[in-house]
């Protein structure tokens, strides 16, 4: 003799013969809260780089400003000269950050 037995009734069935614990479903609180982590994470991050890269740059450019010695040499134009521009690409990642 043969029993149906229904989809529904075998699931429980099983659940109940096996113990079988289904682990709890991701909800959209944990999911935003992840994400609120992670933008925050990478924001400080990024903001950290930037802010590392204006102070060491300005500091770069000002040393050379003030040093008559720093000024004389070609070389040290040439590292001012990179330093403005990676000063420049630092603000204009800056400003598309804020945005």
């Amino acid at each position: 003799m043969q029993i149906a037995m229904s989809d529904a009734n075998f699931e429980s069935f099983y659940d109940d013969y096996f113990l079988v614990t289904s682990p709890a479903p991701v909800t959209d609180d944990v999911t935003s809260i992840l994400v609120a982590v992670t933008t925050v994470v990478k924001a400080t991050a990024m903001l950290t780089v930037v802010m590392a890269t204006l102070l060491g740059n300005t500091l770069v450019i000002v040393g050379v400003w003030r040093s008559d010695k720093l000024r004389s040499s070609v070389a040290n134009a040439f590292i001012v000269s990179l330093a403005g521009a990676d000063l420049m690409v630092a603000l204009h990642v800056t400003s598309s950050v804020i945005k």
